[in-house]
C-alpha cells in the first residue's frame, strides 16, 4: 500500500493509532512498511493516538519513529508547502455543556485536571 501511495502522495499524515500495542518493535514494522515514502524524501507526519501509550513505552516509539525520519507531532505544529498541521492529543473530558467537571470522586478530579492540563499543552509554532 504504501509503495503505491509513494508516488501519489506529496505528504503523508498518520493520524494516531499508528501501532497496535505502543511497542518498539511495532514502530520498527511501521517504518520497514514505510520505507518506500520515506525513500522519496517524502514528509511523513504522526499525532500518537491512545494505541502509542497502551504499552508506556511511547516514547521508544517516538524516538524510533523520528530517528527513521517521520516528524512526530506532541503539542507542537509544522508547515508543509504553506499547509499547517497541529499534533495535538484528542481531548477527553467534554465541551461545553457536557464538558466534565472535576466535581466528585478523586479519580474523575485527577482525570479532569489531566486532560486540562494536556489540553493546554499545544504550543503552536
Amino acid at each position: 500500500m504504501f509503495a503505491r501511495l509513494a508516488d501519489d502522495v506529496d505528504e503523508l499524515a498518520l493520524c494516531g493509532d499508528v501501532v497496535d500495542y505502543g511497542l518498539p518493535a511495532e514502530a520498527e514494522i511501521l517504518l520497514q512498511e514505510l520505507s518506500p515514502v520515506l525513500k522519496k524524501s517524502i514528509p511523513i507526519l504522526a499525532v500518537f493516538g491512545n494505541h502509542e501509550f497502551e504499552s508506556g513505552k511511547a516514547d521508544q516509539v517516538h524516538k524510533i519513529l523520528t530517528s527513521g525520519g517521520i516528524t512526530v507531532l506532541d503539542g507542537g505544529a509544522c508547515e508543509i508547502k504553506g499547509i499547517g498541521f497541529a499534533g495535538i492529543k484528542g481531548f477527553s473530558g467534554g465541551f461545553g455543556e457536557r464538558v466534565l467537571e472535576p466535581w466528585g470522586e478523586t479519580v474523575i478530579k485527577r482525570f479532569v485536571h489531566e486532560a486540562v492540563d494536556e489540553a493546554l499543552n499545544w504550543n503552536p509554532l
